[in-house]
């Protein structure tokens, strides 16, 4: 007999239960993450360019040779995807 909460999963029989509950975290955490990071970031942009720091952040053309370091970007993909880092180990089993 098929479960019918299970249909109801996003992904079917191809995760483990309950994966809805993780993937609303991992939305949750972004919308949040997302919100601070933009009103922020909106202060900063209209400061700096008020003042004449820099130049409007959407007139400035990067070109190949602009680089990050994605050691911040790392740690913020796992806080917010930590949750789901067990979902192989949860494939294989069943």
């Amino acid at each position: 007999m098929t479960n019918p909460k299970r249909e109801r999963e996003p992904l079917g029989k191809f995760a483990p239960e309950g994966i809805n509950d993780h993937i609303l975290h991992v939305i949750f955490e972004l919308a949040a993450e997302l919100w601070v990071v933009k009103r922020r970031l909106a202060e900063v942009e209209g400061a700096a360019v008020a003042k004449g720091v820099i130049e409007s952040p959407d007139a400035i053309v990067r070109d190949d040779s602009f680089q990050f370091d994605n050691t911040d970007r790392d740690a913020f993909v796992e806080r917010i995807f930590g949750s789901l880092k067990d979902i192989g180990a949860k494939l294989d089993t069943q």
